[in-house]
This record gives structure tokens, C-alpha cells and sequence, in this order.
């Protein structure tokens, strides 16, 4: 019975769909694919900018293109550049399910540029997603000690002691 709904559909379809036309997506689909393989081997040798180059260039011919674009951002933070890593993270920040090798880099660079919260958030996100990426778990695990040291320099404690055997008062913590 569904067939018979689906058959003028299909039909339609077929006329519609000039094979070229769908032999271009696939050769557009190879394309993107390779390029983007190439940059991310050049940045495992080592080559950032390169790589960069290669995926920027993707990146305006297939604007939006998820794994192009994390991958610039995942490269971004190889080189060492946190800004940029933070700026190019924030429009696909909401992807779902980002992969840890994604979210261990980007948390680095979050906490690097001073936004311990937002790391620990994403990194809260993405152990709910893989909770047995012992990878995932140390970052988080570092987050959390970050974000409780600022708490602890914002409190600014001190404790003192006018008992000294050089008879000078000492810092017992501080």
C-alpha cells in the first residue's frame, strides 16, 4: 500500500534528477572528503598552517560543513592559538555530541583564555556523552581543580602566626 503512495513520488523523482546533477554531488562529496583528510595530515606533520589553509579554503566552498569546521578549530588549537581556537569554536558550540578529540582542546583553550566555567560545562556535557573516556575524565577532573583554585585566589585566604623560633612572624598558608 505504501508503495503504491510512494510510486508517483519516485517517478517524479526520476525525472526531476538530471544524473549529471547527482554525479556532481559525488564527485563535490570526494572532494570535500579528500581535501579535508590532506589538511588534517598536514597538521599531523606538524604543519598548521598549511593544514589551515587547506580547510579554510573548504570551509568557504562548503560553508557549515561540520567536520570542516571542527577540524579548524581542533588544528587552531594545535598551533597554540587559544583565541582563535575560542572564537572558531563558537558557532558550532552547540553541536551535538562533539567528539573528545574536539572537546579536550577547545576546554584547554576555554580555560587558557580564562573561561574555566564554560570548560567545565562542555566537558560536564561530553562525559555524559562518553562516560568511559578516561581521556575526558582527567580534563574534567583538571577543569574542576582549576575553577576551585580561582575560587580559592578570590578568597585570598591568609594565616599567620606571631609564634616564630626566628621571632618574626611566619605564613602558615597564603
Amino acid at each position: 500500500a505504501h508503495i503504491k503512495r510512494l510510486l508517483p513520488f519516485l517517478l517524479f523523482l526520476l525525472l526531476v534528477i538530471d544524473p549529471s546533477h547527482a554525479q556532481s554531488i559525488s564527485e563535490s562529496a570526494r572532494e570535500l572528503d579528500s581535501e579535508r583528510r590532506r589538511g588534517v595530515a598536514l597538521a599531523h606533520e606538524g604543519r598548521h598552517n598549511e593544514a589551515l589553509d587547506v580547510l579554510t579554503a573548504l570551509s568557504n566552498k562548503y560553508p557549515g560543513n561540520y567536520p570542516v569546521e571542527r577540524d579548524i578549530v581542533v588544528i587552531t588549537a594545535w598551533k597554540g592559538d587559544c583565541r582563535a581556537t575560542v572564537r572558531r569554536h563558537w558557532p558550532i558550540r552547540d553541536y551535538p555530541d562533539p567528539e573528545p578529540f574536539y572537546v579536550i582542546p577547545v576546554s584547554e583553550c576555554l580555560i587558557a583564555v580564562g573561561r574555566v566555567n564554560e570548560a567545565v560545562t562542555f566537558l560536564d556535557a561530553a562525559q555524559k556523552r562518553w562516560p568511559s573516556e578516561k581521556s575526558l575524565a582527567s580534563a574534567h577532573a583538571t577543569a574542576v581543580a582549576r575553577r576551585e583554585a580561582q575560587r580559592l585566589n578570590v578568597l585570598d585566604l591568609e594565616v599567620n602566626t606571631n609564634d616564630s623560633d626566628q621571632g618574626k612572624r611566619e605564613w602558615l598558608w597564603g
